[in-house]
C-alpha cells in the first residue's frame, strides 16, 4: 500500500498565513520531500511572511516540480524550537510556485 504524505498546496501564496485554511481533503496533493533548507528564526519568519520575494535558498534546487503528479517539494524548517510549523515548497527558479504547512 502507498503510504505518501499529502498536503495542501496553494499556487503563490504570500504569507504562511494563507496557507493555514479550511480545505476537503480531496484538495490535498502527494508530495516527496527531496531537500531541507533549516533558516535562522528571523529568516524563516522573513520568509514566512512574504513567500512572493526571490529567494536564493530555492534557487538551489534545480529539480523538476513534480514527478508523475507528485510534487518535488524542500522542506523550510526553522532552527529555533520556537517554531513548530515547517513549509513544503515546490521552488521555480528562486521563487515559491506551490506552497504548504505541516506541523511535524
Amino acid at each position: 500500500m502507498d503510504e505518501r504524505k499529502s498536503a495542501y498546496f496553494l499556487y503563490r501564496p504570500r504569507r504562511i498565513s494563507d496557507l493555514r485554511v479550511p480545505h476537503p481533503l480531496s484538495a490535498e496533493r502527494y508530495y516527496d520531500v527531496v531537500g531541507e533548507v533549516s533558516l535562522p528564526f528571523i529568516d524563516f519568519e522573513n520568509f514566512s511572511e512574504d513567500m512572493l520575494a526571490d529567494r536564493a535558498f530555492l534557487e538551489q534546487y534545480k529539480g523538476p516540480p513534480s514527478i508523475n503528479g507528485v510534487f518535488q517539494c524542500l522542506r523550510v524548517t526553522c532552527k529555533s524550537k520556537r517554531v513548530q510549523e515547517q513549509i513544503l515548497v515546490v521552488p521555480k527558479g528562486d521563487f515559491v510556485f506551490h506552497a504548504a504547512v505541516t506541523i511535524p
